[in-house]
């Protein structure tokens, strides 16, 4: 659905890695199905520092273009935040309004964004000590605007 299917089956254009560290093994796959261009996106850094790992499953709806940003950005927001040891609940909001306030800033992503080019964060999940952290935002995409969180929100 959404995608056309005058094409004779999936291109099936996959792409997969994987990796571990002295915590942790992980796999990662992503299928480009009949679309023309990839839209979705993730990352996995299993060495965010020395006891967290990041992995990040980026939506691009119907463009990549926050998708990309969020995977080159958002975990290194994240392990920059003042709160990040402390307050990893704040640390990881505050992470994603930082990720509002560097598209608000760009003229380019305005752009992008106000012509209803780009979607959501899907879920991320982060691996601390002997704690998993897991923030499912499947809710409702917002409506299309550069802004679509508010300050006051909480949770992500």
């Amino acid at each position: 659905m959404g995608a056309s299917t005058s094409r004779e089956g999936p291109l099936l254009l996959k792409f997969s890695e994987g990796g571990e560290n002295a915590r942790i093994k992980y796999a990662v796959s992503s299928v480009q199905d009949r679309r023309k261009n990839k839209k979705d996106d993730f990352a996995a850094v299993p060495d965010l520092d020395d006891l967290t790992s990041f992995f990040g499953v980026y939506d691009g709806h119907e463009g990549t273009e926050v998708a990309l940003l969020c995977v080159t950005q958002l975990h290194t927001e994240l392990r920059n935040h003042p709160d990040y040891q402390q307050d990893l609940a704040n640390a990881m909001r505050m992470s994603f309004f930082r990720m509002d306030e560097l598209l608000e800033q760009s003229d380019e992503w305005k752009e992008l964004l106000l012509h209803d080019t780009c979607g959501p964060v899907q879920c991320l999940c982060l691996r601390a000590c002997n704690s998993a952290y897991h923030w499912p935002c499947a809710q409702p995409p917002p409506p299309p605007t550069y802004r679509h969180k508010s300050q006051e929100a909480q949770h992500v």
